[in-house]
């Protein structure tokens, strides 16, 4: 019986061990750094455009990926100019113009043109005069633009959106001291990451609608903040918390659910910047050495930062994911745009 018992353990950990290879053997990983022509491999965020192009956010430069090579826009370019080359966040709104928040201030490019401008700060603002880091950039269903600038002197971040004059106004003061804080709009009410373990909603203007607080998992899972929000097409709307939980509210239910990949995710001290939703109910989460995948037909979970370790020979940071129209997953980290292809798919 005992060696009945120790081959059913070997047979069931052999198959264990199996399943992992056959599923990470599904996915082709590559990494783009500056061997590959990218201008930086400090990546902060990935966008793609209607047209199908790839822009990478990084540490030193804007970059556009056609498939094949990349065309660098920097402040030194002759064609491909812009107004600062630490670009840390982008958005692309739905005119196609490339949103891009910097050290201080807002640019905008339109790529068609080369055409590219600075987004001054109201002068009735806290933050006028640079004095702000914006970041969060989000276009509601009014092509509206917002930010959610940071003061790096009193640690304050002001939700903030562009008026009618071209120009970064306030819109209130958000409380605690976060940088990042996630924007995102549904049905023409906007959420913010207002304060810890909270989702504050407003309307179209920036008023006050409801907060929506959330509980700790256990007594050991102190506050946390909301560090990425995603809507889905049936209009659920997706949470990720700094420390791994994730909420989940479906169209026209009053209260967010917790995931259950939350408890899997949950270590003391981890932290979490990014996820992606995928039609089926799959997920990636990405953080510090930590880039998660998900299944939800098998209910397992796999790790792929040693993967992607094996390329850039460090640990990463893996700081945003999205899914482009082809179906291919690119994570922006400090150590190259990574780019993951399902051979399955």
């Amino acid at each position: 019986m005992l060696r009945l018992k120790n081959i059913l353990i070997f047979g069931g950990l052999l198959f264990f061990c199996n399943n992992i290879i056959a599923q990470k053997a599904e996915l082709q990983i590559k990494v783009y750094g500056f061997e590959e022509g990218l201008s930086h491999r400090n990546v902060f965020k990935i966008q793609q455009d209607p047209l199908g192009f790839i822009w990478i956010a990084t540490f030193k430069g804007l970059n556009r990926f056609d498939g094949k090579e990349f065309t660098r826009y920097l402040t030194d370019a002759k064609e491909n100019t812009i107004l600062d080359n630490f670009v840390e966040d982008i958005l692309i709104s739905e005119d196609t113009l490339i949103w891009m928040a910097g050290n201080s201030f807002v640019s905008v490019l339109d790529p068609l043109t080369n055409a590219v401008a600075k987004i001054e700060t109201d002068s009735s603002s806290v933050l006028h005069k640079g004095k702000g880091k914006p970041l969060g950039l989000y276009a509601d269903h009014n092509n509206r633009i917002w930010t959610a600038a940071y003061s790096m002197k009193s640690g304050k971040s002001y939700l903030q959106f562009i008026n009618k004059q071209n120009q970064l106004q306030d819109v209130m003061p958000c409380e605690g001291n976060f940088m990042r804080r996630a924007i995102l709009g549904k049905e023409g009410h906007l959420f913010v990451s207002f304060i810890e373990n909270n989702i504050r909603e407003l309307d179209e203007n920036g008023n006050w609608v409801k907060d929506h607080q959330f509980e700790n998992i256990n007594e050991f899972d102190g506050p946390s903040w909301v560090t990425q929000m995603q809507l889905q097409p049936d209009g659920t709307l997706w949470v990720l918390f700094s420390n791994g939980r994730i909420y989940s509210r479906a169209h026209n239910v009053a209260n967010f659910e917790l995931h259950p990949v939350s408890q899997m995710l949950y270590t003391p001290g981890n932290k979490y910047n990014t996820f992606l939703v995928e039609e089926n109910g799959d997920l990636w989460i990405g953080g510090i050495n930590a880039l998660w995948r998900y299944t939800q037909s098998t209910d397992e979970i796999f790790n792929y930062s040693q993967d992607v370790k094996e390329f850039t020979k460090n640990s990463c940071n893996f700081r945003h994911i999205i899914k482009d129209i082809s179906g291919v997953i690119w994570v922006a980290s400090d150590y190259g745009a990574v780019k993951i292809v399902n051979n399955n798919k």
